[in-house]
C-alpha cells in the first residue's frame, strides 16, 4: 500500500466513525444529567415511621440478657464471629427443618426448662459437644 492509499483509508475510516457517532448520539449532548449518564439525585425509601409498637423493649428477660457479662463476652469473642460468618451456619438458619424445629412448642418448652439449662451447664455435655 502506498502512503496515499493509507492516508485515504484512514480519512474514510475517521469520517465513518464521526458519522456513526453522530447518528447513535455519541457523545451525549450537554444539558442532561451531566457527562456521566445515570447519576441523578437518589430517591430515598419513604416508609412509615417506626413507632414504639414496632420495637419491643418491655421484656425484662431480654434486658437482663444483654446486661450479662457472659453474653457480652460471647458476642465480642472471635469464635462467635467466626460462627456467625460461616456458610454452614447461614445454611442452617435458612433451612426449613430449622424453622420447623424453632416453631415447635415442645422444643421451645424444652429450651426453657430448668433441666435443659442444667444439662447445657454440665461439663459432660460440653465435652460431648466439643467431640466430633
Amino acid at each position: 500500500m502506498t502512503k496515499r492509499t493509507m492516508t485515504l483509508t484512514g480519512t474514510v475510516l475517521a469520517a465513518a466513525l464521526v458519522i456513526a457517532g453522530i447518528v447513535i448520539g455519541f457523545p451525549p449532548s450537554w444539558g442532561g444529567a451531566g457527562s456521566i449518564g445515570g447519576i441523578e439525585e437518589a430517591v430515598r425509601y419513604k416508609g412509615r415511621p417506626m413507632t414504639e409498637a414496632d420495637v419491643t423493649l418491655a421484656n425484662p428477660e431480654i434486658a437482663v440478657l444483654f446486661q450479662s457479662d457472659q453474653v457480652l463476652r460471647l458476642i465480642e469473642s472471635d469464635v462467635f464471629r467466626e460462627v456467625m460468618q460461616s456458610e454452614t451456619y447461614r445454611e442452617l438458619m435458612a433451612s426449613e427443618a430449622y424453622r420447623e424445629m424453632q416453631a415447635n412448642v415442645a422444643f421451645r418448652e424444652l429450651q426453657a426448662s430448668e433441666a435443659f439449662r442444667e444439662l447445657q451447664a454440665s461439663e459432660a455435655f460440653r465435652e460431648l459437644q466439643a467431640s466430633e
